[in-house]
């Protein structure tokens, strides 16, 4: 492995390094580095020194290390920048990786990767099982663009984190992101038989105008292991939203979630998150259900708690919830989870799986789509539903004729003309064999409601 850093005449440059292992107290290796020459002893004017680290490296092997410079005086300047304490890390892997997909490394601190196992016992009791605590990371992409100085998770409900790095997040240093991103998630739908519903559900809300994450089917590896099917999907937080809106961080995003109680046995129980005023003007009541996800060190839940002040009487007229919330855009999302049959989000019946966000150009609140993982199973021809202020809001009646109209939208892209839609599953199903659509279960899901759709806007049948 050949380490360049940059120098001038008269400093002493060394790359500092130690292999990364569970438990290990090994101490630091140094390597001189040399200020590159033109091959007859001169230096060259770039500036860069060079140091190769030799050694019979096993696959999945991974070095710490970061480069020093100190000048005669004793000054020390380290890349990155905090040395030993947040060094680099590279992983030695020699197999020749598929190119059909864009290839997503994380190379991780063994002993990291198992605390990220937690399940509160022994030495991982400090990062129990539902610990978003990040890590040390270093990413590449395509075996090509390095990035040190990110971080790593776990993700996943506590259902889902059972173990392995199934899914993750991971944010990059704001000084060096990818593609105008700093944060990032990648999924295991790919893995399963519902691999299409989020891409289906993102890109019928995409149809109506609603905004949508971004999304790319990747092969992730972490360190040396196995090479994985995932999809990369834009988290929704504040890089989405200052994409998707006009000053986007100057609004307010919360993301929307059941409460759970755990006993030490695995018992649970919970209380979905609900539009109703819990008698208080104290965030604490509304913090476990409506995270804030921007401006979190305001606190500041004013907005939130005046619109639940509202809805929870039931008794407002147009002009005040206009104020509030922006009905097409709420209807639009409505639609869609009705439509796909997504059982387990907040317009449905489940209060959880979907992003409330403020904007501040009008001061509206609207849905953000996350999670559609349990659509098109359940819930056929149940177009909304959820807690008793939510449901009484859909029901007033021009939001009535606003679902209406996005379900007959929805209706004619899928089966009256299904030109486009047909073109994205057949894209869909040309992009790669291994993530191709069923596509036979989708166009069946679709005629299976257009009865339940003509009853909804009033068609005779």
């Amino acid at each position: 492995m050949t380490v360049r850093g940059s120098g001038r005449i008269g400093e002493r440059v060394e790359l500092v390094y130690r292999e990364a292992e569970v438990g290990s107290s090994k101490g630091w290796g140094v390597i001189s580095m040399r200020l590159n020459s033109n091959g007859a002893g001169e230096p060259l004017s770039d500036g860069l020194f060079s140091g190769v680290l030799a050694g019979d490296w096993q696959r999945g092997q991974v070095i710490e290390f970061f480069v020093r410079a100190s000048t005669q005086e004793g000054l020390s300047s380290y890349l990155p920048r905090l040395g030993e304490r947040k060094p680099a890390m590279v992983v030695f892997d020699e197999r020749r990786l598929p190119s059909d997909l864009r290839t997503i490394r994380l190379v991780v601190h063994p002993r990291d990767l198992e605390l990220m196992q937690g399940w509160g016992t022994g030495h991982t009791q400090k990062y129990p099982r539902l610990s978003n605590q990040y890590f040390n990371a270093t990413f590449v992409s395509n075996e090509k663009k390095v990035v040190y100085g990110g971080e790593l998770r776990r993700s996943g409900s506590p259902w889902t984190r059972n173990g392995g790095l199934s899914r993750g997040k991971w944010k990059l240093p704001k000084d060096r992101e990818f593609r105008n991103h700093g944060k990032f998630s990648f999924d295991d739908d790919p893995d399963k038989w519902t691999r299409h519903h989020n891409r289906f559900a993102r890109y019928l809300l995409y149809l109506l105008g609603h905004p949508v994450s971004e999304n790319e089917f990747v092969r992730v590896i972490v360190n040396g292991d196995q090479v994985m099917i995932r999809e990369d999907v834009e988290p929704v937080d504040t890089d989405f939203i200052q994409r998707n809106f006009s000053k986007g961080n100057d609004g307010e995003l919360y993301r929307i979630d059941d409460q759970w109680w755990f006993s030490d046995h695995w018992q649970q129980s919970h209380r979905d998150a609900t539009w109703d005023y819990l008698n208080s003007d104290q965030a604490t009541w509304y913090r476990n259900s409506w995270m804030k996800r921007s401006r979190e060190e305001e606190d500041d839940y004013s907005n939130l708690i005046h619109l639940f002040k509202l809805v929870s009487t039931g008794n407002y007229s147009d002009a005040e919830i206009k104020l509030w919330l922006d009905a097409d855009q709420i209807m639009k999302m409505t639609a869609v989870m009705g439509y796909v049959g997504d059982w387990d989000t907040f317009t449905q019946r489940r209060g959880k799986n979907a992003y409330l966000y403020r904007r501040s150009e009008d001061g509206r609140f609207q849905f953000l789509q996350w999670d559609t993982d349990l659509a098109f199973q359940h819930n056929r021809g149940r177009f909304y539903g959820g807690r008793r202020s939510f449901v009484q809001y859909v029901e007033r009646p021009d939001n009535l004729s606003r679902l209406r109209m996005a379900l007959s939208q929805l209706d004619d892209y899928c089966l009256k003309n299904p030109e486009r839609v047909h073109a994205w599953i057949k894209a869909e199903t040309e992009a790669h064999p291994d993530t191709r659509i069923n596509a036979q279960m989708y166009l069946d899901w679709f005629a299976g409601q257009e009865r339940h759709v003509d009853r909804f806007l009033g068609r005779s049948e």
